[in-house]
């Protein structure tokens, strides 16, 4: 699959909740964790020699580049930019300075990671782009359109990986890139918030290890025209390339074990909670398929909070700033065929009910439920 940026029109609000709700019947399957040998990349002692001493030759010159980078740069942007998050919440809480080589300058544009936020699931950054000529006018411009309502958006194109990782996204696999979701504090200055999914290609089914290098090579960066509601390049042919030391934060995380199968087969076996996302981790058990739903997409998973508001599924990545999480409840609405599934899609988000009438929809129409503590 490849992305054409420049025949891609920018969509609703509610149609990107329909589609992001459908993506969970594409990526399930199995996830199988893979122990890896965690990798110690500090150079803590060898600074302290450098500090106490003041008279050592480093002739390792690419350690020089990785110094000078960490203090070169550093803002507390995520205090401005977490409520327009993709994944909500107060990052600038646990928030640290991104380590490595961190900034990247064309002739008119300047690429920033100031902070970032790792947890066992995902990472998000801080960023902020500058540009000495100023950004275009029809990407700052106000638009009617409900998806502009939450933030401004710039895709990157390029390649990533990791130092524990055999793949590395090509460029091809755009859909696979993280993008930046954010605002334009004038019109040269772009702040924003970007998530790496970890339970994504090429990072699903590997172990994150405590510490790692994360490697990312942007070769071109896209906005949303407004007007045209097509793609734009705001910048061709770049060479943008940053590498990060990345430690894996221990934010009190917490793992429920489920092990509950849904009509179709699909078993829930644990849930992850972080202070950000909810992870759903299922696997596909045929023994214990009902009758009637052995066609793995027969059966669309609604999730609610513990006050009964839906929680927006994205490809078993939830959610949860705002919403109780004290328990959850997974309902199983059938789903015959392509017209079922349409009519739950559009009464949920498309049809303006309200939370309580919802609730009651699912109650009423599901062949079985779920309910899960998380406390």
């Amino acid at each position: 699959m490849q992305v054409k940026f420049d025949e891609v029109l920018i969509p609703e609000e509610k149609l990107n909740r329909v589609v992001a709700e459908s993506m969970d019947e594409i990526y399930k399957g199995c996830k199988k964790k893979k122990s890896y040998q965690r990798f110690l990349y500090r150079i803590a002692v060898l600074i302290g020699i450098i500090i106490l001493s003041g008279s050592l030759v480093i002739s390792n010159a690419s350690v020089l580049p990785v110094l000078a980078e960490k203090s070169s740069f550093f803002k507390k942007i995520f205090e401005k930019v977490q409520g327009e998050s993709q994944y909500g919440g107060d990052y600038d809480k646990n928030a640290v300075q991104t380590d490595g080589i961190t900034s990247e300058t064309t002739e008119d544009l300047r690429f920033e990671f100031s902070e970032v936020v790792c947890t066992s699931q995902s990472m998000t950054y801080s960023i902020q782009i500058t540009s000495q000529k100023g950004f275009p006018e029809e990407a700052m411009k106000e638009s009617t359109n409900e998806s502009d309502s939450e933030g401004k958006w710039m895709y990157l194109v390029g390649t990533q990986s990791a130092d524990f990782l055999k793949d590395t996204i090509e460029e091809e696999n755009t859909y696979d890139m993280p993008f930046i979701k954010g605002h334009y504090e004038d019109e040269n200055t772009f702040i924003g918030t970007m998530r790496v999914d970890f339970n994504r290609y090429p990072f699903d089914g590997n172990e994150i290890p405590q510490h790692f290098i994360w490697s990312l090579k942007i070769n071109s960066i896209l906005y949303p025209n407004v007007e045209t509601g097509v793609m734009e390049k705001l910048l061709t042919d770049g060479d943008l390339k940053f590498e990060f030391y990345v430690d894996r934060q221990n934010l009190g995380e917490k793992i429920v074990k489920v092990n509950k199968v849904s009509p179709s087969g699909w078993k829930i076996t644990d849930i992850t909670l972080t202070p950000y996302e909810m992870i759903v981790n299922e696997e596909y058990d045929e023994a214990n398929t009902q009758k009637g739903y052995e066609q793995p997409d027969s059966i669309r998973e609604i999730w609610t909070d513990a006050d009964g508001r839906i929680l927006h599924n994205k490809v078993g990545s939830f959610m949860i700033e705002g919403y109780n999480m004290s328990n959850v409840t997974v309902y199983y609405m059938p789903t015959p065929d392509e017209d079922s599934n349409t009519i739950i899609m559009e009464y949920i988000y498309q049809e303006n009910h309200t939370d309580a009438e919802i609730q009651n929809y699912l109650e009423e129409n599901c062949v079985s439920k779920q309910e899960i503590s998380l406390e």
